[in-house]
């Protein structure tokens, strides 16, 4: 809770200005959009992170847990979120590395090229993670004592009766999806940064198609991008215990 809160914070003003102030129009490209989808996605995961996987082990958040229903949808819809929002994070994680590299080899055609790839954007980030977690929806999930004979020892959110298979298929499309986005955006980010790196040697007669925006962007990009891999890890770790 130490961290959720001020993340939670931050991302609701970063939405408020990209969305609703008066600066807004200065927030339209391609990277911004993708950024939205991935803030909300942010907050999503941070509530939902916290309600699974990191609060039932606490003892002194079992009466806050018990207000909810341990058996039925609720759970299990919970835990798709979790998994289900961090899919999307790293998705978008992809596309932004993506989009960061495209500023510098695409040139004069870079808008013209992410207005026109926007629907593609949108149709990945709705269908592909729902074909990664898809077998989610029928593990028997539940809330229960860690130890039924000491209530007071904590909770676990988590699946009581697993079949294999669907077991198998979870964690396989979850690896694939981390592996591949994971190479991925290391590639592209890799790249943006050794063209930083070149045209600082070389001058800036070398290219003026990155400015100083584009090059904090491309190091926030990679910093989120760190942050990003240590959730999914945690994430994926929490679906295999």
């Amino acid at each position: 809770m130490v961290y959720i809160i001020p993340s939670v914070i931050m991302y609701l003003l970063l939405l408020n200005i990209y969305c609703f102030s008066r600066e807004r129009a200065k927030f339209k490209s391609a990277f911004y959009k993708i950024f939205t989808i991935q803030s909300i996605a942010s907050i999503f995961s941070s509530v939902a992170f916290e309600l699974c996987v990191r609060l039932p082990p606490a003892p002194a958040a079992t009466p806050l847990l018990k207000l909810l229903p341990w058996q039925g949808p609720v759970p299990t819809v919970m835990l798709v979120i979790c998994y289900h929002v961090n899919a999307v994070l790293f998705i978008c994680e992809g596309i932004i590395s993506f989009n960061r590299a495209t500023a510098i080899f695409l040139g004069r055609e870079f808008d013209e090229f992410w207005e026109k790839a926007m629907k593609y954007v949108y149709a990945i980030v709705i269908v592909l993670p729902n074909v990664v977690t898809f077998s989610l929806w029928y593990q028997h999930v539940t809330i229960d004592y860690l130890d039924p004979s000491n209530p007071e020892g904590g909770l676990s959110w988590d699946k009581r009766i697993v079949d294999p298979l669907t077991r198998i298929i979870t964690t396989v499309n979850l690896f694939v999806l981390f592996a591949a986005i994971c190479g991925w955006t290391i590639v592209w980010n890799v790249y943006t940064f050794y063209f930083i790196t070149y045209r600082h040697k070389k001058g800036a007669s070398y290219s003026t198609q990155l400015n100083k925006g584009d090059v904090k962007l491309s190091f926030f990009c990679f910093n989120i991008c760190v942050l990003h891999i240590l959730t999914v890890i945690m994430t994926v770790s929490h679906q295999n215990e």
